[in-house]
């Protein structure tokens, strides 16, 4: 069941008026934990099973976790449940994958392997909920969360379904002791929710669903691109990922909101990043922090001299390309990624420290910060690495007319890019502490409503969220 679907908001129309109008909050919590089971059922039935079997694998194994004081047995029921989660997600979305590589690796050298290929339907945001369960399981064994009070509530905050299947990846510290108190949303969230449902379906079926069109077209014949055409893709698949995921996180976060829950933020106006490590700041903030918190600082983090840290940024970022997806050309945009945090901080280990940088420096830093990221875009987007190196040598005038104007159907869609050049100067304004007016109260409803209309009216062809597939 999609976001933007009529079928959604017929579900989540019915789901509110029962959710607001009975007043039991355990009554609450069971329409809750059947509306998360029916909108995850809704894609493929059978996959309820997966949410019962790693919800039962966390439960378990934080029961032994929080009630043993033997740390072997501990450790041992912690190692079992990130095993028992892992072995789920890479039966379904790696091990086609790595059979396949390890029987062309062996045809290389003239060996022959054959293994049965399970063919297996991706079970949609198995990779997000996996990392909530594991997260869940190691915070419980430091001693940062309390276990969930009852396998009941474990398995609504794992089907709560705002953020089940595209995130944010939820921790259960912060959403566990929501569920033991009854939720009453104030006025002013119901306002903020309202407010950010539209600004989502904006950005989603307004900004990225238009320029998908193009997008398709660019990637679609890599070899015919001008230089032009080349850039204008990349540039809009940038702008086409960001509204599409934040479009969609906007919407988990209102949805959550109109019932009284709270999700973490996800993004922070990225393209306004100054550097590599501050885009993972600003970019899918709970995939980074994620990262950050349960790979890249048990692996020792800095501590351990600049070749340990080195290689660990580039496990971390190898792993959360993978993490995407099932292909090298995902693990080349994670190594890619890895490469520019490796260089920044060689960079930044040899410079002193100065005072800020004036604001050229600064817009400079923008700049090429987008500039890489884009071009690391490339290799995400792409189906081959054949199509990725193709684009790439048109974006650098290798192949193709340098200088042609582009395709009509393709520059037309660039005018989905003028509210984003105003939500990031926008954000650049906020950033910099300049005053900005907040307009009445009835101009920012009647710029919803002008938001609203627009995304009905200039809508793109829906689709699927790209996160999904995740």
């Amino acid at each position: 069941m999609l976001f933007n679907s009529a079928t959604f908001l017929f579900f989540f129309a019915v789901f509110y008026l029962v959710y607001t109008v009975i007043p039991s909050w355990n009554a609450k919590k069971w329409v809750l934990l059947l509306a998360g089971l029916v909108f995850y059922g809704w894609f493929n039935p059978y996959y309820i099973g997966l949410l019962f079997l790693s919800a039962a694998i966390d439960h378990a194994s934080v029961l032994v976790i929080a009630g043993s004081k033997d740390d072997k047995l501990r450790r041992t029921a912690l190692v079992a449940c990130i095993v028992g989660n892992l072995s789920i997600l890479c039966a379904f979305k790696y091990y086609d994958f790595f059979i396949g590589n390890v029987a062309a690796a062996l045809a290389a050298v003239g060996l022959q392997f054959s293994a049965p290929v399970l063919g297996l339907l991706l079970p949609i945001g198995i990779s997000f909920y996996t990392f909530e369960s594991i997260c869940y399981a190691v915070d419980v064994y430091r001693g940062t969360s309390r276990p969930a009070r009852s396998f009941f509530d474990l398995i609504s905050f794992i089907s709560f379904f705002p953020h089940l299947v595209a995130g944010p990846i939820v921790r259960a510290r912060d959403f566990l002791p929501q569920l033991e108190t009854p939720r009453v949303p104030t006025p002013q969230q119901r306002i903020e929710g309202l407010s950010w449902i539209v600004g989502g379906y904006f950005m989603k079926m307004g900004v990225a669903d238009n320029l998908a069109l193009s997008v398709g077209k660019v990637f679609a014949a890599p070899a015919a691109l001008s230089l032009p055409e080349a850039w204008l893709g990349a540039i809009y698949f940038s702008f086409q990922i960001f509204c599409d995921f934040a479009g969609y996180t906007l919407i988990a976060r209102g949805l959550a909101k109109l019932m009284g829950f709270e999700l973490c933020a996800n993004f922070n106006f990225p393209y306004l990043a100054t550097g590599f490590s501050d885009f993972w700041k600003r970019w899918h903030i709970s995939l980074s922090s994620w990262l950050r918190d349960y790979l890249y600082i048990p692996l020792g983090g800095n501590r351990k001299g600049l070749a340990r840290t080195y290689a660990n940024l580039a496990i971390t970022m190898l792993l959360g390309g993978l993490w995407h997806g099932a292909s090298w050309t995902f693990v080349a945009w994670g190594g890619l990624h890895a490469a520019y945090l490796i260089v920044e901080h060689a960079l930044r280990s040899r410079m002193q420290p100065s005072a800020a940088p004036p604001a050229w420096a600064r817009l400079l830093a923008i700049l090429a910060t987008y500039t890489a990221v884009t071009l690391a875009w490339v290799f995400f987007r792409a189906a081959t690495f054949g199509d990725a190196t193709a684009i790439l040598a048109a974006m650098f005038g290798l192949s193709g007319p340098v200088f042609a104007v582009p395709d009509k159907s393709i520059l037309k869609n660039g005018v989905w890019l003028l509210p984003m050049a105003a939500y990031f100067a926008w954000g650049y304004a906020r950033e910099r502490n300049w005053v900005l007016a907040i307009p009445p109260g009835f101009l920012q409803a009647a710029g919803l409503a002008g938001l609203a209309f627009v995304t009905l009216l200039c809508r793109g062809t829906s689709d699927a969220f790209i996160y999904f597939q995740f």
